[in-house]
């Protein structure tokens, strides 16, 4: 399994998250998973989300999930 990143890259409104960290054991899975928990085709979309596999040599980062809240 890996962890990776996801990232909103399109307007992100209120009661809305805009990111999460998952583990999973591939990108695909990972977009799949998001939609479970924030039911939405956004985070399927290329145009819409970064995901990023996060590496053991990887750069230091803080990891969340942010919901943004009205």
């Amino acid at each position: 399994m890996k962890l990776w990143k996801l990232t909103r890259t399109d307007q992100v409104d209120y009661d809305q998250y805009d990111s999460f960290v998952v583990r999973a054991r591939s990108e695909l899975e990972a977009r799949r998973l998001v939609t479970q928990f924030a039911p939405s085709s956004t985070w399927t979309k290329d145009e819409n989300v970064t995901c990023v596999e996060l590496l053991k040599n990887g750069s230091t980062m803080i990891i969340l999930a942010k919901f943004i809240r009205g």
